[in-house]
């Protein structure tokens, strides 16, 4: 575990301001870019906790989105300042669940994503346990978020209703 971790509140990542190359025809940030920085903000977390590129490399596994749900909330212009959030929901040996929130720097919420990610073997192209070390800190943090309350956009159907 990095020794700066913090568990007791989301992983807040550093400022982000948003880039003219990101902006869609509409004026706002295209969809694309959301998730580019939800990415972001999960490789960060997976540094923390030692599954990021170190992992990668040393157990050629790589923690692989399986499904991602995203809910856009207001939409960002080119030169906004945000910041992303990440917490735990849920994990085991193999998999995290992940909620994200991208916020303005004004304080308004933009989008916000919850996610679930395999340890994926990447040689044999399927699903291991985790480390046993990087599983207990990712046990670790998830008992700091799980004391965090849900939010509204947390297990969400998504549908029309």
């Amino acid at each position: 575990m990095n020794e700066i971790a913090r568990f007791d509140t989301p992983i807040i990542g550093p400022t982000i301001i948003v880039d003219p190359r990101w902006i869609g025809a509409a004026g706002l940030m295209q969809s694309a870019f959301y998730g580019a920085l939800f990415d972001r903000s999960m490789a960060e977390a997976l540094e923390i906790l030692d599954l990021g590129e170190r992992h990668l490399i040393a157990n050629k596994s790589a923690l692989m989105a399986a499904e991602t749900h995203v809910s856009y909330v207001r939409g960002l212009k080119e030169g906004d300042s945000v910041r992303v959030t990440f917490r735990l929901i849920d994990a085991d040996d193999r998999r995290l669940h992940v909620y994200q929130e991208i916020y303005h720097l004004d304080g308004w919420l933009a989008a916000a994503a919850e996610s679930v990610h395999l340890n994926l073997d990447l040689e044999e192209n399927r699903v291991v346990a985790m480390p046993e070390m990087a599983f207990a800190d990712a046990m670790t943090m998830l008992r700091y978020h799980r004391s965090l309350p849900r939010t509204k956009h947390m297990g969400r159907i998504r549908g029309l209703t």
